[in-house]
């Protein structure tokens, strides 16, 4: 037992610890990189390969290099298909590089601690052996599918933002193409002058048509990434107009107004879920509240008034 409370005691410990270098990194990351780029003797052969490596942050220069060399590692053992999963899924979730040897190597790196982790509550509650197979094969599976976890969280959370954002973003497109800019011009100032997920999706999409893909693929890809209906139905309808010359301008006044309408009914629909949603704490802890402070103090007296 006392063991048990050492061992939780110190991933306690290791855990705040973890916690707190996380978040005084990322605040000192800026101050600490203008300070090394001070430092940095700057003549005129440049900077050495060196000064630039160590001007990198601890995660950067260790930790994704031994991550990424794991994954290489275990992607030899892994099908095609997991490996273009893995660079969808990250792709979805917002990130630029999707790598899917850092996201293979993440997940075993999970695994690997998470079996550390049932090592030592086996050793701290001296399990018998029938339960270490259980230990040993159920917390691994657990830390294996954690990054799945965490990736379609952040996934969803910037699906609905973007949502959120598109009815904004397409009548901004429409006011700027009515007032005379073109499609991609309208596309730049509408990525400058929004935040967030979907203002990063269209200087991609930029990004990409001024690399020399066509701008069908281009939307192609971006519908793939967000998984969107209501972007891919606004893809769609650009290709379409694209390919049979119809005006773009027309084309996105019809679609801003279908989306503000579909973003009217999503909330009028919300609205209506309220009532149902709020009835369950109602009655499993308000409503007995309200009744032990109602009748409480009469079911009180009636019990003294019955006694003789």
């Amino acid at each position: 037992m006392i063991a048990m409370q050492w061992t939780l005691s110190a991933l306690v410990f290791l855990s705040i610890s973890f916690f707190a270098y996380g978040i005084i990194e990322s605040r000192s990351r800026k101050r600490l990189l203008k300070v090394r780029l001070l430092d940095l003797d700057v003549n005129d052969a440049g900077i050495s390969l060196d000064e630039i490596e160590m001007s990198k942050s601890f995660i950067e220069r260790v930790l994704v290099p031994v991550v990424t060399r794991i994954g290489r590692r275990l992607s030899a053992y892994a099908p095609k298909r997991f490996l273009d999963r893995a660079a969808l899924r990250l792709a979805k979730a917002g990130f630029q590089k999707t790598d899917p040897f850092i996201y293979l190597g993440a997940k075993g790196v999970a695994a690997a601690a998470f079996l550390g982790l049932g090592v030592l509550v086996a050793a701290a509650m001296r399990a018998q052996m029938k339960d270490l197979p259980l230990l040993f094969i159920l917390l691994p599976a657990v830390g294996f599918t954690a990054p799945d976890l965490w990736l379609q969280s952040v996934g969803n959370r910037r699906k609905c933002e973007i949502g959120g954002k598109l009815p904004d973003l397409l009548d901004l497109l429409t006011v700027s193409v009515e007032a005379g800019l073109g499609f991609d011009q309208a596309l730049m100032h509408s990525s400058e002058k929004m935040k967030g997920a979907i203002s990063d999706e269209v200087k991609r999409l930029l990004q990409e048509m001024r690399l020399g893909r066509k701008r069908s693929d281009a939307l192609r890809d971006m519908a793939g990434r967000v998984d969107l209906p209501d972007l891919t139905s606004f893809c769609a309808a650009l290709i379409q107009a694209d390919l049979l010359g119809v005006s773009i301008a027309d084309v996105l006044r019809v679609q801003s107004d279908s989306m503000r309408q579909k973003r009217r009914q999503r909330s009028e629909e919300a609205a209506m879920k309220a009532p149902l949603k709020l009835l369950f704490p109602l009655v499993f802890f308000i409503f007995p509240t309200i009744f032990i402070i109602l009748l409480g103090p009469a079911a009180i007296s009636i019990m003294e008034n019955l006694k003789f």
